[in-house]
């Protein structure tokens, strides 16, 4: 069978969470666009290799549809692979409870095989994490919610 390199990404995705809605480690798929294989297995980063970081242009904090004024959202700025780490395994960027000021990593995303920073734009108090390590995210989905400080 002849391989189709322009698979759309929403269809990518709709079969990442399928494999994920139903707890399956691997999904292969007939269909007519060509046969599709996905896997969930975490992304496994040679040590002897470097991994390349890229700051992001800043992310704009914006108020969530709520009453509080101090608190933020950060959204992603891209679709990929979210990592609370700087590798797998490693300790997390920020937990919840932690004291963050401007420029400071709160995740990265991968997209294309590129290691994307996520920095916090204001100083304040990481509320949440929102999204499980691991996981696709989309454009504009909620990563942390930050108490910004006074």
């Amino acid at each position: 069978m002849e391989n189709n390199p322009l698979i759309p990404t929403d269809l990518i995705l709709d079969f990442l969470n399928l494999a994920k809605e139903h707890n399956l480690e691997e999904l292969t798929i007939n269909a007519p666009e060509g046969d599709f294989y996905v896997s969930r297995a975490e992304t496994v980063y040679p040590s002897a290799q470097p991994i390349e970081i890229i700051h992001s242009s800043p992310i704009p904090l914006q108020k969530p549809q709520s009453d509080d004024n101090k608190l933020f959202k950060v959204i992603s700025p891209l679709v990929g692979v979210f990592y609370r780490g700087s590798s797998p395994g490693s300790k997390p960027f920020v937990e919840a409870g932690d004291t963050v000021a401007p420029g400071e990593p709160l995740c990265i995303i991968e997209a294309m095989k590129v290691m994307n920073e996520v920095v916090s734009d204001a100083a304040g108090v990481i509320e949440s994490v929102m999204v499980e390590n691991g996981r696709v995210v989309e454009v504009g989905e909620i990563l942390f919610l930050i108490r910004k400080n006074s």
